[in-house]
């Protein structure tokens, strides 16, 4: 392939530790810190203040070997499955659950989840949770009926889709198709918990220009209203930051619930 052309995440790939680094580390240097860590922590956090968003099961699916936004919530179901577009980025989510050297770690989020649960003690414990309940890191193939063919997975309280949809669609079309086998995942009654980017075309990861849909808030809700959802919460942050690694205008977060 063309070194230059635009790359997209589920066919191409990426560097999943370049990804890391680059856009979720604590370098001071950063300039994603506001965007893409404080903001998903945050949204979640409030989402789960109702004391509706609860369960036995939690689904996440999310572009590369991210989890930050986990935190807040994994204290409210008894087990998480982990959905997965890349073996990489699989393999680095399992070196970080089973403590091996090298793997990427979270601690840098601290101050963001200790400020929100007023608990300084609560971190290690909150780390040691989340390790433990998260029980399968299943592999998803975009190109079949079922995401994680051949394997079955029960319907979930609530599923969090994070900036996957704008990176595995090349047009409309493609994008409701993985929004509608996505989100039958959601059991009738559950929740839907999208995080995305506003109007972005790319993002770089190492030297590699990686493809990004670009999409609306109104689209997105049009989208999910479209499945059987209703809307009851979305927030936007509009971008801060300055850099030439990505395009967006900004981040949304866009609470559910599916219709019974």
């Amino acid at each position: 392939m063309d070194p230059c052309q635009t790359k997209v995440y589920h066919k191409h790939g990426f560097d999943s530790k370049v990804f890391l680094e680059t856009y979720f580390s604590g370098k001071s240097t950063s300039v994603f810190g506001d965007d893409i860590l404080k903001f998903p922590i945050q949204k979640i956090h409030e989402a789960c203040v109702s004391g509706d968003i609860k369960g036995d099961l939690l689904i996440d699916i999310s572009a590369g070997p991210i989890l930050h936004y986990l935190y807040p919530i994994c204290g409210l179901f008894k087990e998480i499955t982990l959905l997965r577009f890349s073996e990489r980025c699989m393999i680095e989510l399992r070196k970080w659950r089973n403590r091996h050297t090298g793997a990427f770690e979270w601690s840098h989020i601290s101050p963001t989840v200790i400020e929100l649960l007023g608990d300084s003690k609560e971190w290690d414990l909150k780390d040691m949770h989340l390790k433990s309940i998260i029980k399968q890191i299943v592999k998803c193939h975009s190109d079949r009926e079922n995401l994680t063919d051949p394997l079955q997975l029960p319907q979930a309280d609530c599923v969090i889709i994070s900036w996957i949809l704008e990176l595995t669609s090349t047009d409309e079309g493609e994008y409701m198709s993985h929004l509608k086998k996505m989100v039958k995942f959601v059991k009738p009654g559950g929740h839907l918990i999208i995080f995305g980017a506003l109007n972005g075309t790319y993002y770089t990861v190492g030297k590699d220009r990686m493809h990004m849909f670009k999409q609306d808030e109104s689209f997105v809700r049009n989208a999910v209203v479209k499945e059987g959802f209703t809307v009851t919460k979305c927030d936007v942050l509009l971008r801060n930051s300055e850099s030439h690694l990505t395009d967006y205008q900004g981040k949304f977060c866009m609470v559910a619930r599916k219709d019974m």
